[in-house]
């Protein structure tokens, strides 16, 4: 199973859902739907920026060690700007 998934769908297809909702349905469910957004508020918020050289070096070893250091930091620094764009 994916860890990320479409959230835009998801609100879409939520609000879809909310508007099928019969009026005569209690109350309740207003709180729920309320709750929803704040879980889906929290959860889309901006990700704190990483320290991608201290990372590097925990992960690879000082930089002066590493065999091709330039190497390893572009690719390093590749997937991890290709992840932060894939969870756009």
């Amino acid at each position: 199973m994916s860890k990320y998934f479409d959230a835009e769908k998801f609100i879409k297809e939520f609000e879809k859902m909310i508007d099928n909702i019969p009026a005569s349905v209690d109350s309740g469910a207003g709180y729920v739907i309320d709750e929803v957004y704040k879980i889906f508020d929290s959860l889309s918020q901006e990700q704190p920026e990483v320290d991608l050289e201290k990372e590097i070096d925990e992960y690879c070893g000082d930089r002066s060690i590493r065999p091709v250091p330039d190497f390893i930091d572009a690719v390093a620094r590749h997937f991890y700007e290709l992840g932060k764009t894939a969870r756009k």
